[in-house]
């Protein structure tokens, strides 16, 4: 558990260390979230009027209103600023740390859990999409998830477990695969 506490330590200080600056300048895509979330909190409609909507247009492209309703509540609590759009992607990348340990712990021990519980904290890729707006931050927690579940599904059920050591497939893989 000592594992856990200094991967969580680790996973917040690359993460939240000077987050409304690094990385420098803010996107076109994380102000328009930005300003979707502050849109909704203001008048209950996104920036091109639509009441709470599902799907937010974002340049031509159109998305998936989830992290932009996570912005919300934080925008209304530390105002529109970088740091306040960044912040719910910076809070679902740490969630992923403790998530991975609980997995690796049920599948494999303590000692894969907190040697891949301290690989996420510390992985290149997954700190800079939890420094970043973007919806992106939520696939390490959302994979670590799926992979508990299916977990917990074969440890409840008669079926043989849903991974092994013999398995090719990374612990956060959310769907099964045996060789």
């Amino acid at each position: 558990m000592t594992v856990l506490v200094v991967a969580c330590l680790l996973a917040a200080g690359l993460r939240f260390y000077q987050l409304g600056h690094v990385p420098n300048g803010f996107t076109a895509d994380e102000a328009a979230h930005g300003y979707n979330a502050y849109s909704l909190l203001v008048t209950g409609a996104d920036a091109f009027g639509r009441r709470l909507p599902l799907y937010v247009d974002n340049f031509g492209d159109s998305i998936e209103a989830t992290y932009i309703y996570l912005i919300v509540p934080v925008v209304a609590a530390l105002g529109l600023t970088e740091f306040a759009v960044r912040l719910p992607a910076a809070i679902l990348g740490l969630l992923a740390v403790p998530a991975i340990y609980l997995v690796g712990r049920q599948l494999y021990g303590s000692t894969v859990a907190g040697i891949a519980s301290l690989l996420i904290a510390a992985s290149p890729w997954a700190v800079q999409v939890s420094r970043y707006a973007s919806r992106a931050a939520f696939v390490p927690l959302i994979a670590v998830s799926g992979r508990a579940g299916a977990a917990a599904r074969a440890s409840s059920a008669a079926s043989p477990a849903p991974c092994s050591p013999d398995d090719t497939v990374p612990v956060c893989t959310p769907i099964p695969v045996s060789g």
